[in-house]
């Protein structure tokens, strides 16, 4: 994703952690931070290289890079059931 896409997704989310990932299939990799939505359970990392991946509840990316902010909204959707605009401070 590009900076203005990922400024737009964390203001949706909030940073937990910044430490560096680790995983069994790859080196540590420097992030940016680790996130969670706000009101909904799916999280995220954003590596400094400005990828972003989803996590799973064991905090290891899924193996899905989302490269842009349509493909963030798609997936999402498909895992929240409502779209990532409709949710909101007033809910």
């Amino acid at each position: 994703m590009d900076i203005k896409e990922i400024e737009e997704l964390e203001q949706w989310f909030d940073k937990y952690s910044e430490s560096d990932y680790v995983s069994y299939f790859s080196p540590n990799e420097p992030v940016r931070g680790n996130y969670t939505h706000k009101w909904e359970c799916f999280s995220i990392v954003i590596f400094k290289n400005n990828e972003v991946y989803q996590t799973n509840s064991d905090h290891e990316t899924q193996g899905i890079e989302l490269k842009t902010m349509d493909e963030m909204k798609v997936r999402f959707e498909s895992f929240v059931g409502e779209p990532i605009e409709k949710l909101s401070d007033d809910e």
